[in-house]
């Protein structure tokens, strides 16, 4: 969590391009979660804080999706499981509305309910 705090501070104060490159550090912390346990928080809390800031951008929006179907892998229970994956796809479909031509927004929106199985 000492990772987040700085870039959260960032966040708060206004992200601008700032958010381009929050964002590559939580694509960095996500794609690279094995080296470290905490980094899936992590780059969960920093994506929260861009999705607040800017609901509309399309690059956080896939993150945001993608690391909500991580999380239904993860999780231990089926109930837990479901939320995560309901959430990724109507991320995926929030995508969708922004820009259809996305093909992340597609990739995602159809992956979640496939996780369901």
């Amino acid at each position: 969590m000492k990772h987040v705090l700085p870039l959260l501070l960032l966040a708060s104060a206004g992200l601008g391009s700032g958010a381009d490159s929050l964002l590559d550090r939580a694509q960095y912390m996500f794609f690279n979660r094995h080296l470290n346990p905490s980094w899936l928080d992590s780059a969960y809390a920093v994506l929260a804080s861009v999705r607040d800031a800017e609901p509309r951008n399309e690059r956080c929006l896939y993150l945001w999706s993608r690391i909500h179907v991580q999380k239904g892998d993860d999780a231990a229970t089926r109930k837990e499981k479901l939320r995560c994956f309901g959430r990724a796809k109507a991320v995926a479909e929030t995508l969708r509305q922004v820009n259809h031509c996305n093909p992340d927004g597609h990739m995602w929106w159809g992956a979640a309910p496939y996780a369901l199985t």
